[in-house]
């Protein structure tokens, strides 16, 4: 859904694809930065029409899956192991996947740099080759990790189902029960 193919060997298709790639904003509008992002709202992820409502009550919170929060961090955490970045949720209704800057902490955490924007307004002119080819091997395996982030999603929606409802936090939450078959696999 969001990864593209790009010839590396191009400048011009390399530059045409980071300057043409969605952006949102690294915080929020009033910061005015903004880094490479996708837009991962429940209506554009192309999710079946028997699961949309199942899926709006998972990103809402009213229902809790953890395999999915627990397929999301690591997700996210093997991309930072593979890149030194971060993915993260943005936007009022957290509908947006940003990539963000990110650095290791001694004690096995990160810090991320939401106040930072990447490339907001880079031409690549003077870029080398090779460094154009990992910025967009950078982007390309965060559009790619954006993709599994969402076929995760659907693989849980569809092999789920709504258990009882639990009292968390005092506010009533329905839990997702396994049908077998686990997203971690």
């Amino acid at each position: 859904m969001f990864y593209q193919k790009v010839n590396k060997r191009s400048r011009a298709a390399m530059t045409g694809f980071l300057a043409r790639h969605y952006r949102y904003n690294t915080m929020n509008s009033l910061n005015c930065f903004t880094s490479y992002a996708n837009n991962v709202k429940i209506q554009n992820l192309d999710i079946p029409g028997e699961l949309q409502d199942l899926a709006y009550d998972v990103a809402s919170g009213e229902v809790e899956a953890p395999d999915w929060d627990i397929f999301f961090a690591r997700t996210v955490s093997d991309f930072y192991q593979r890149t030194g970045y971060h993915i993260g949720f943005n936007g009022r209704s957290s509908g947006y996947l940003v990539l963000y800057e990110a650095q290791a902490n001694e004690d096995g955490t990160y810090s991320l740099y939401p106040g930072r924007s990447i490339d907001m307004y880079e031409d690549f002119a003077g870029w080398d080759m090779q460094d154009l080819r990992g910025r967009v091997e950078l982007v390309q395996d965060f559009d790619k990790t954006c993709d599994r982030l969402r076929e995760g999603f659907i693989f849980m929606l569809e092999h789920y189902a709504p258990g009882e409802y639990t009292e968390v936090k005092r506010i009533p939450h329905r839990v997702m029960e396994p049908t077998g078959k686990s997203l971690l696999a």
